[in-house]
């Protein structure tokens, strides 16, 4: 799951980033949920890329 709000900009609270990546300067944090352990082995990896506008995509960085 992505989180993105960094604090009430939208009326779900789904979607609210927790303190600390706010705090950090974040302007996205990824939620794994799970119900069940995963297989043995396996990983997650994200990819990010560079914004082209920083300023507008990341104020706080």
């Amino acid at each position: 799951m992505e989180l993105i709000d960094q604090g009430g900009q939208t009326p779900s609270s789904g979607d609210d980033m927790s303190a600390e990546c706010v705090a950090e300067g974040f302007n996205l944090e990824f939620q794994l949920i799970r119900n069940t352990p995963p297989p043995s082995g396996v990983t997650f990896e994200a990819t990010c890329a560079p914004s082209q506008n920083p300023v507008r995509d990341c104020p706080a960085l």
